[in-house]
Parts: C-alpha cells; sequence; structure tokens
C-alpha cells in the first residue's frame, strides 16, 4: 500500500521532467521560433529540482519511519 503512493510521485515526476525537458531542449534549438525567457527557465529547472529532492525526502521517511 506505500508504495502505491511512492508510484503516482514517480510517474509525476518523470513526466514533468520530461516535459521541462522537452521544453528546454526546444528553447535550446530554436524550434518553430519558441523561446523562452531566462527567468522561466530557470524556474522550470529550480522546480525540477525541489521535486526530486521533496521525493528523495518521501522515499527516506518511508524507509527509515519515524523513531520509536
Amino acid at each position: 500500500p506505500h508504495f502505491v503512493f511512492f508510484d503516482q510521485w514517480k510517474c509525476f515526476l518523470v513526466g514533468y521532467c520530461v516535459g521541462v525537458f522537452i521544453l528546454v531542449l526546444m528553447h535550446g534549438l530554436k524550434a518553430w521560433g519558441f523561446s523562452l525567457e531566462t527567468t522561466v527557465i530557470s524556474i522550470m529547472a529550480g522546480s525540477t529540482a525541489v521535486s526530486a529532492i521533496g521525493l528523495v525526502g518521501i522515499i527516506v521517511r518511508g524507509l527509515f519511519g519515524p523513531r520509536r
């Protein structure tokens, strides 16, 4: 039962990272005239890192649990 929650978070994080990767790649290649401001790219990269760190925190808390 605990792994169902992890699987949902993992799917969200992977989907989010793929979406950010595609946007950054399109921006870098200037595909179809696509362009983002530097601030937007920075915010997307930072939020991806925060999501990944949060997921690691959830995993570690689930593995080791509260102290008894």
